[in-house]
């Protein structure tokens, strides 16, 4: 069987959760299977396949490519992490995906593909209505070949906490960014902040002086990895305003957070986050108490916490047992087994 996968950033963190690290894992477990990745796909690549997979498609090319695939007898196999059919007006990529054209693009998707999978289900149910039985949940994994960021114990003489993300997270650090400097300038002298990927204007200069350091986004995932595991934060700091479109995130967070070695501060109702040694919160105003009890926790405590949240991630989130559900959307796309009943 061969998969020809058309991701629009290939060397991206979506694309490798989503798309490169999960199908060269099922390559090693699953005989007479190969992919390709590319950044766009012509009739003679689809013609070469036996099914196309489009992450994260929106664009009219997209449609076109299902639509050749279709007139070609090949499968479609659509795959979404995020709601790009909600994009917030303050999250940096609403002008890419909120056009009405782009909306009705997605919806046309869901409905022509063979398979639709989604992180998480919430977001099941928002592709629900336009794939019907045919929508399923692949959640992200961690892939047991990649190697540890770090080891379990914090042995820095200052506690490095972390947060990453971009521009779609204007919002979030809006309402919850406060709780940053306020944690600094109690743990002064005891910890060093990290922002990577944005500055956070908002908060910046709130901080303790020489106590938060800004670096810029790396967008090759595998030098983004090493990047973090040389910083190699204990603390990883998830603030998400409890709208709509976070509920329909996965838990990406943590599974990257027991890969680094860092113990997440994360939302309690994001499926996915509760997770033993996770430091959890209830909602806004509750995101501070937890971000200054990760902060200020003795070593052996987050030490502690990072065991059981890998071996939670281990357990369940864990890329060889995920793959299974990936094979089985395989088989879905292909016709070998039929979709459920939603």
């Amino acid at each position: 069987m061969r998969l020809l996968a058309w991701c629009p950033t290939p060397l991206d963190g979506t694309a490798y959760w989503r798309v490169a690290s999960p199908l060269a894992r099922l390559r090693q477990q699953v005989s007479d299977f190969s992919f390709t990745i590319v950044e766009r796909a012509d009739t003679n690549d689809i013609l070469a396949h036996d099914v196309l997979l489009l992450q994260r498609p929106f664009l009219d090319e997209h449609v076109h490519a299902l639509e050749t695939a279709k007139a070609l007898g090949r499968r479609v196999w659509c795959d979404w992490d995020d709601d790009i059919m909600d994009v917030p007006a303050n999250n940096g990529r609403v002008f890419l995906y909120r056009s009405e054209k782009h909306q009705e693009n997605v919806r046309q998707l869901a409905r022509g593909a063979d398979v639709v999978t989604v992180t998480c289900e919430e977001l099941r149910r928002r592709f629900a209505p336009h794939a019907g039985a045919r929508a399923m949940i692949v959640p992200n994994a961690l892939d047991p070949t990649l190697s540890a960021g770090a080891a379990d114990e914090d042995v820095l003489p200052v506690r490095q906490i972390a947060w990453r993300g971009g521009d779609s997270h204007n919002e979030d650090l809006d309402r919850l960014g406060g709780a940053f400097p306020k944690v600094a300038r109690e743990a002064e002298g005891r910890a060093i902040w990290h922002f990577v990927g944005m500055t956070p204007y908002q908060i910046l200069n709130r901080f303790p002086a020489h106590s938060v350091y800004v670096h810029n986004w790396i967008g090759d995932v595998i030098s983004y990895f090493r990047f973090m595991a040389r910083l190699r934060p204990s603390v990883l700091a998830v603030p998400l305003v409890d709208v709509p479109f976070n509920r329909k995130k996965s838990n990406i967070c943590c599974i990257e957070a027991a890969w680094m070695g860092a113990v997440p501060v994360a939302p309690k109702w994001l499926e996915g986050c509760d997770l033993p040694g996770v430091y959890t919160y209830e909602d806004d105003a509750d995101f501070e108490r937890a971000l200054r009890e990760a902060t200020l926790a003795p070593a052996d405590e987050l030490a502690q916490r990072l065991a059981l949240l890998r071996a939670a991630v281990a357990k369940d989130y864990g890329l060889d047992a995920v793959n299974m559900l990936r094979m089985l959307a395989l088989k879905r796309a292909l016709g070998v087994v039929e979709s459920e009943a939603a």
